[in-house]
């Protein structure tokens, strides 16, 4: 199987707000769902197609516990295709740098 990771650096820098955040982190996992080669293994690419559809589909709702929901289970995602060695999630040095960072030792 061939998952396609994305090169270090950021995806979204200077806002926190889930309106900003969730377009641009949902666009993201999107290719990299159509990117990678599953092989066969449908479940994994529909549970992906699943994150996205449940954190767009949060931006509508007036709970914001539901889209910190969705945003997290958007990050744990996107983690899943940091390349070996890093992560995704908040840069140590700017809270609102969202991308894929090296792991520091």
């Amino acid at each position: 199987m061939n998952i396609y990771t994305h090169p270090l650096g950021t995806i979204s820098h200077g806002t926190m707000n889930p309106e900003h955040l969730i377009p641009v982190l949902t666009d993201v996992l999107e290719g990299l769902v159509q990117r990678s080669d599953w092989c066969g293994g449908q479940h994994h690419r529909d549970t992906f197609i699943s994150i996205i559809w449940d954190a767009r589909e949060s931006l509508d709702s007036d709970e914001y516990e539901e889209v910190e929901w969705a945003l997290g289970r958007l990050f744990d995602a996107l983690d899943g295709f940091a390349p070996e060695g890093a992560y995704f999630g908040a840069h140590p040095g700017d809270g609102s740098d969202y991308g894929f960072w090296p792991l520091e030792d």
